[in-house]
């Protein structure tokens, strides 16, 4: 599906086209150079097979796909990653904490013990470990064709959550995984690693970015100002109390 220019929406539960359990999985292409930001929950080999049927259905080999970057460790965001590498052959990019989370796979550091316990997940679900192929640090800077993607590390919704900036062409693009959704709502999590006080600290960093289109690993993205609905959330972590019409 695609949603804007060289940016596609290839697996999504919400939108109908890949497995239950995923997130968005978006797909970046620049100048012939092909990205994924998540993998989808990959419970099956089946599920993969959908996210690369949908590459495909957009005109990309999916063999051409060089870099996976993850925004966080979560089981809906990173759990077909090791599938993907498999037979994708491409490379697996994330910050130092998910890279040591999705190598140990423990299903508290995933928050996979609060998950199962809430009827997100059977007892059959398995998040395959794998390896990290490359550390992306805060503020560093990658390039996807023309395109340069920079990590803004960002925990609260998770230890390890990362948000990346885009900037293709004239627009800056937003991909923010759980951290913050359109119309600044975030997602209010019981589990091992969500932190309001990390929240609070590091929602500040996607201040003044500009940002022209937000893209969530959940509900609806949008193609222009996108940093205001960001700075709504920015605003409500400065206040005493949360706006509970903010709470996902």
């Amino acid at each position: 599906m695609k949603i804007a220019e060289g940016m596609y929406l290839v697996g999504s539960a919400q939108f109908g086209i890949s497995a239950e359990l995923d997130c968005h999985i978006y797909l970046i292409e620049d100048s012939g150079s092909l990205a994924l930001i998540d993998s989808g929950a990959g419970s099956s080999d089946n599920d993969i097979e959908l996210i690369i049927k949908n590459i495909k259905n957009e005109g990309f080999d999916p063999l051409a796909v060089e870099a996976l970057f993850l925004t966080h460790a979560h089981s809906d965001h990173a759990g077909g990653a090791a599938l993907l590498k498999e037979r994708l052959g491409c490379k697996v990019i994330s910050g130092r904490l998910t890279k040591d989370i999705v190598k140990k796979a423990d299903d508290h550091e995933l928050g996979l013990d609060f998950a199962r316990k809430s009827g997100f997940y059977g007892d059959d679900y398995i998040f395959r470990p794998f390896d990290v192929d490359s550390v992306i640090e805060d503020g560093e800077e990658l390039k996807i064709g023309q395109s340069s993607i920079k990590a803004i590390m960002t925990p609260g919704h998770s230890t390890d959550s990362t948000c990346y900036l885009v900037e293709k062409g004239d627009k800056r693009l937003l991909f923010t995984g759980d951290v913050v959704n359109v119309g600044g709502k975030f997602i209010l999590l019981n589990c091992y690693g969500f932190s309001l006080k990390e929240y609070r600290e590091n929602i500040k960093k996607l201040s003044g970015l500009n940002t022209d289109m937000l893209f969530p690993g959940h509900g609806v993205f949008t193609q222009k100002d996108g940093q205001s609905h960001v700075d709504i959330l920015i605003d409500a972590f400065d206040r005493l109390l949360i706006n509970s019409q903010l709470i996902i």
